[in-house]
């Protein structure tokens, strides 16, 4: 079983999702939504912000990702978007 503090290079492509508002409900954290249902929480940093922009579009995510609280978190390296 993975300890939580270990964390592994991955690629992985879904669909990205928002999973949090602010009062005015403007999506403020996203996740990325895979095709076996998988879910992984974008980590807040300039990449991963950039992803709020591409809500409900598929994409392709490259970066480190590790298990937190239960939930699988990606820090996001670079992605590409699949029209």
């Amino acid at each position: 079983m993975e300890r939580e503090t270990e964390m592994r290079q991955m690629r992985i492509r879904g669909i990205v999702i928002p999973v949090e508002w602010d009062a005015k409900g403007k999506a403020i954290k996203a996740a990325i939504l895979t095709a076996d249902e998988g879910e992984f929480l974008v980590e807040e940093n300039t990449m991963g912000r950039k992803l709020l922009g591409m809500v409900q579009r598929v994409v392709e995510v490259r970066g480190l990702v590790r298990a937190e609280g239960g939930r699988k978190i990606i820090t996001v390296e670079d992605y590409r978007s699949e029209l």
